[in-house]
């Protein structure tokens, strides 16, 4: 019995470290999956070992704290300091939230000293300290800004009648401890239960990444359409050209006819003639990017069915550090809030600026569309359905940048600067 809740113990602990690293930092997206799992099964089978001796409490300490440090460094995204910071910052938080499991006790008049000398309570107090824990990772990952999205309540739901559950087991232990009918299977049952929570945050996890994966996807695929759309207007643009030129050709000459035998009349229904045909053709926005291009068409030739006056000034390379997805995210759900707001007031007051430019490093991105004055509201119709602000904010965040809205009383804009160095 002891063997087993020595390992249960082992497997809670070297579970909520990886939670907790996965709290602040995302997985190495070249870390293989049998890798990372080799490594936590070699940490929790040293761990075990290192319980099965109570006075081996400073090597198990240190064992979590450098494991946690090791396990940072090798499979997140971070730096050798920040490794050493989220190792040893665990076993802090761990430490005080045993103090604070003891303060707890002791308002709720169980003799914390009496429990603390004897083994089995020792453990059943440690478990309780790793359940409060891991309410905080899960408060944390629901609350996250910092990750794709946080953890949905809808996944976390079976975790809140599981963690009721072994607090009142937590309790029923503390008391027969104290009565001295302590029942050693109850241990037993704690450790299952908390293993449980913390498989269903996985489980959560797991759900969280599938749905951005699913997302991202989309994305992908909306991406892919409009740079396909893009690509045979460019080609229906180069082929309207090509005609152009023969046509003008045409125009010349009978103006030069019309002219050398001064027939003003003539000469200019032929001169209206050319400036239909040149009104005809269709025009592609056209710059080095061909992501931000083919986003920017789409949106132009959106404006222009919609008697939007689209005025654009963009200056970027051929080529930015920021996703094809980002710039889809960023661009289009501001265009779409933009062009809604423009729709609601009437023609001939519509019109967007954008402004776009890579300097010293930093992408700056504005964005003018006129309004009714009403309070600016979330796109939630547009190409990029569902997204919403709150997702251009946290893709500029992740540049290291900044989005500042400035409201005025026919016109609103949005400033973005992103970190392109």
């Amino acid at each position: 019995m002891l063997v087993v809740v020595e390992v249960l113990g082992s497997i809670s602990s070297v579970l909520l470290l990886f939670l907790y690293i996965l709290s602040f930092f995302h997985l190495d997206s070249s870390a293989l999956k049998w890798k990372i799992t080799l490594a936590v099964i070699f940490l929790m089978v040293i761990l075990s070992i290192l319980n099965l001796f109570p006075s081996f409490v400073i090597p198990r300490v240190i064992c979590l704290t450098v494991g946690g440090a090791i396990l940072s460094y090798l499979f997140f995204n971070t730096t050798i300091w920040q490794a050493i910071f989220m190792g040893v910052s665990f076993e802090v938080i761990a430490a005080i939230l045993e103090v604070v499991m003891m303060g707890i006790l002791g308002l709720l008049h169980f003799d914390t000293a009496l429990l603390m000398t004897r083994d089995n309570t020792r453990m059943v107090f440690i478990i309780a300290s790793q359940l409060l824990l891991l309410s905080i990772i899960v408060l944390a990952r629901i609350f996250s800004k910092k990750q794709e999205g946080g953890l949905s309540f809808e996944w976390l739901l079976p975790l809140f009648p599981c963690q009721i559950l072994s607090v009142f087991v937590c309790y029923i232990v503390l008391c027969k401890t104290v009565q001295n009918s302590f029942d050693p299977f109850l241990i037993l049952v704690l450790l299952t239960l908390l293993c449980i929570n913390i498989t269903i945050v996985f489980y959560s996890e797991a759900m969280r990444s599938s749905e951005s994966r699913r997302r991202n996807s989309e994305l992908a695929e909306q991406q892919y359409t409009m740079q396909k759309e893009y690509y045979q207007r460019l080609h229906e643009n180069q082929e309207e050209t090509r005609a152009l030129w023969h046509d003008i050709k045409k125009y010349v000459l009978a103006m030069q006819a019309f002219a050398d035998k001064k027939d003003q009349q003539q000469l200019q229904q032929i001169v209206q003639q050319a400036n239909d045909t040149l009104d005809s053709i269709s025009t592609v926005v056209d710059i080095d990017n061909i992501v931000i291009s083919s986003i920017l068409d789409s949106y132009a030739r959106s404006a222009e069915e919609s008697d939007i006056d689209f005025h654009l000034d963009v200056m970027v390379p051929p080529t930015l550090p920021i996703s094809p997805v980002d710039l889809y995210i960023i661009l289009g759900n501001t265009l779409d809030n933009a062009i809604e707001a423009c729709i609601a007031l009437p023609k001939g007051k519509r019109y967007i600026n954008i402004l776009l430019r890579k300097e010293n490093g930093i992408l700056f991105y504005r964005i003018q569309n006129s309004y009714n004055g009403e309070k600016e509201k979330i796109h939630l119709h547009g190409k990029f359905h569902g997204y919403g602000l709150s997702n251009v904010r946290k893709c500029v965040s992740k540049y290291g940048g900044s989005v500042t809205p400035i409201q005025g009383t026919d016109s609103y804009m949005i400033e973005m600067y992103l970190n392109c160095k």
